[in-house]
């Protein structure tokens, strides 16, 4: 099956910046840009399985949240700095 085509709108800013992670990842362009739709609806679904066992099982407690970090070596998220 060929690959659909499809144009779409970027901010320059944006086209710019993944020019340059496309490039330095050795991909074109277009593979870039799929792998991180890939990862996106990825994420989507699993955020989805979340919300629905939270939903039937109530949320997970923060020592259920540091166990899960720890197993898969996430450090906890540093608060944003405001301007």
């Amino acid at each position: 099956m060929p690959a659909a085509k499809p144009t779409i709108s970027l901010d320059p800013e944006l086209r710019d910046q993944i020019e340059a992670a496309a490039a330095s990842a050795g991909v074109s362009f277009s593979a870039w840009l799929a792998d991180a739709a890939r990862q996106r609806l990825r994420k989507e679904r699993v955020l989805g399985l979340i919300a629905e066992w939270e939903a039937e099982h109530g949320e997970f407690t923060e020592a259920e949240i540091a166990a899960v970090r720890t197993e898969l070596g996430i450090e906890k998220r540093r608060p944003k700095k405001t301007a």
